[in-house]
């Protein structure tokens, strides 16, 4: 487990004062991200995809997190179902046990998640090849439970000399790079004499074998979560503990933007490696 996940785990991928508080229905809604988890039946012109899976797993708050992302990114809605008996489900999300044709997903400590699809549809399919990429395994890692529970992803090969695929719109991400971190960071050559120096460049920071999991999580972690919200997701600043400076208000949109840009920052030339905490 990284560093960062740790100190994630004393707020939800600290600062804010207290945890990230669970996604609620009503927040998800307010979020207007289609309705991804209300109770019913999906309309026959809605594209969905039916998710069985253990009770433990749903109360933690995890699969809101990762659905929500999808569905923001494909606007395909996601429906949660309790794991009972024969799920009339899509795709079942279960504990390993080594026997099933499964795809392994993602872990806790010591337990395993593996999908198991009942359905061939292409919207499965499409939420399968999400949940193994890059932009799943983002959605996993940026996770942590109020009790701090985290989850990594089980990536069936890594490449650990192969730079992440990020794919999004880096000309939008550099624009909100500038508006929301070049008070602080330098981004790059458009503010090159800008930040404050004691605050790492964004080629510093891509520098660290951690880096991607820690910008799609920069929100809880210090100082960020004391100032940063970010729509649908982080909870809203106590009356008593309002932000100490002017916030930083973002959308998940804007933070996918911000990663395809800093996907392809160059790394620092530090002469040697890195040691951050």
């Amino acid at each position: 487990m990284s560093q960062h996940t740790a100190i994630a785990s004393t707020i939800i991928r600290s600062g804010f004062g207290a945890a990230i508080r669970h996604w609620t229905l009503a927040a998800i809604g307010a979020c207007a991200l289609g309705g991804l988890f209300p109770v019913g039946t999906a309309s026959q012109s809605e594209r969905a995809v039916t998710v069985a899976a253990p009770g433990e797993l749903i109360s933690l708050g995890v699969l809101r997190h990762i659905f929500a992302r999808f569905s923001l990114k494909t606007s395909i809605r996601v429906q949660v179902i309790a794991l009972e008996g024969e799920p009339d489900a899509d795709l079942s999300l279960v504990v390993a046990s080594g026997s099933e044709d499964s795809t392994p997903i993602m872990r806790s400590d010591s337990t395993e998640y593996v999908a198991v699809r009942h359905r061939e549809n292409d919207d499965t399919a499409q939420l399968l090849d999400w949940l193994t990429a890059s932009a799943g395994h983002r959605a996993i890692r940026g996770f942590t439970s109020e009790a701090g529970v985290t989850f990594e992803p089980i990536i069936a090969q890594a490449l650990p000399d192969e730079a992440p695929t990020i794919i999004g719109d880096t000309v939008a991400g550099e624009r909100v790079a500038m508006v929301h971190c070049s008070r602080c960071h330098v981004i790059g050559e458009a503010n090159r004499k800008g930040g404050i120096g004691s605050t790492p460049s964004f080629g510093v920071l891509r520098t660290l074998d951690d880096w991607e999991s820690r910008f799609a999580a920069f929100f809880i972690l210090k100082p960020h979560g004391a100032f940063t919200q970010i729509e649908g997701v982080t909870a809203p600043f106590s009356e008593s503990l309002p932000s100490p400076i002017t916030p930083i208000e973002m959308t998940l949109a804007e933070l996918e933007e911000l990663l395809a840009y800093v996907s392809q920052v160059p790394k620092a030339d530090l002469g040697g490696q890195l040691i951050f905490q």
